[in-house]
């Protein structure tokens, strides 16, 4: 409806350029929504008023507020991109296909470019669907698969802190529930540097994880995947995935968290036996599989770490227990004080 209506106005000011240059100076042309068109009246006086040439009542976003016509510049010129306010620019690595993600950026006819390799630009239509094949990996970037049983991919994800204890570490989960769980897990076997963030944490606490892993305070951090769009940080040398990824566009977002400006990285994706025999199969939805090599967890790491995992998983247990117990206490005493409030009122 706005670019019906733009194009609409955008005519009916060419057909009349003309005859509104052949008014007084003092003519002005209004195309504004109607509450200000009454703003307009009420402050004008009314020798001035009758002298608008065309008063038209539009919800337009693009609309001009009284043109006026002495300065020898056509309405044209001033319905052109270049006297627009205000341009947006987007620079993005992933951009979003959903029309209903772009549509809260309120971006007017968007035009999308994608760069390629050449020095060639190609526009596209964002209607246009991003391939699996558009997506261009860093070459510095190292893609592999563990697989391992369910029981034991905790055990696995430690093993690996171990043998990569040097470099910043985001390990990505499907739920805030595993990433609870495996945050606390990690803290009980004595894991320094470990931080977990969730909707569960406050913002301000958020902000503080985020800035203390930038700094290099922090060096191992427990997320789900929705935090793997939009964040930044050129030092995480390892992404892991403790499950993996639903689609080859979620893995991209994943994988982009490592092997940034320049520098290495690797990303570890844990399988199950079941959902590697799931991923030979020729139909997987799982397209990015075959990209991935098969990593081998040394031994040493594993054996090292066996006995107190066992010991910890009990402890674990009570732990996550004794949290929901305390979640459903808070959130027992947030419904009695809303309807005390209610009640008063």
């Amino acid at each position: 409806l706005e670019n019906n209506l733009y194009d609409e106005l955008f005519l009916l000011f060419q057909s009349i350029e003309e005859s509104i240059y052949c008014c007084n100076d003092d003519s002005t042309a209004c195309c504004d929504t109607l509450e200000r068109n009454f703003e307009f009246y009420n402050v004008t006086s009314d020798k001035h008023f009758p002298a608008t040439t065309r008063m038209i009542s539009s919800r337009c976003d693009h609309s001009v507020k009284r043109i006026p016509l002495n300065s020898r510049i056509s309405l044209k010129d001033y319905l052109s991109p270049h006297y627009m306010p205000l341009q947006k620019i987007l620079l993005s690595a992933t951009l979003a296909q959903s029309s209903e993600i772009l549509s809260r950026i309120q971006l007017f006819r968007p035009v999308m470019y994608k760069s390629e390799n050449s020095d060639t630009v190609q526009q596209y239509n964002l209607n246009e669907n991003i391939t699996t094949n558009e997506i261009v990996f860093p070459k510095n970037l190292e893609e592999y698969f563990v697989e391992c049983d369910l029981q034991v991919k905790p055990l696995i994800v430690c093993s690996l802190l171990k043998q990569f204890d040097c470099l910043q570490i985001l390990c990505f989960t499907e739920t805030r529930r595993h990433s609870h769980r495996l945050a606390i897990l990690l803290q009980l076997m004595n894991f320094n540097g470990v931080a977990e963030i969730s909707k569960d944490i406050s913002l301000g606490q958020r902000r503080r994880t985020l800035t203390a892993f930038a700094d290099g305070k922090i060096k191992i951090i427990i997320c789900s995947h929705l935090l793997s769009r939009g964040i930044s940080f050129p030092a995480v040398g390892l992404v892991i995935c403790y499950d993996p990824p639903k689609n080859f566009q979620s893995y991209a977002h994943v994988a982009g968290r490592t092997a940034r400006a320049g520098k290495s990285g690797k990303i570890i994706t844990l399988f199950t036996t079941d959902e590697v025999d799931r991923c030979s199969k020729k139909d997987c939805y799982l397209t990015y599989f075959s990209r991935l090599q098969r990593y081998s967890i040394e031994e040493q790491y594993v054996e090292k770490l066996k006995q107190d995992y066992a010991a910890k998983l009990s402890i674990l247990e009570n732990r996550v227990k004794q949290d929901e117990l305390d979640e459903t206490k808070s959130n027992k005493k947030h419904c009695q004080a809303v309807r005390s409030r209610k009640t008063s009122k």
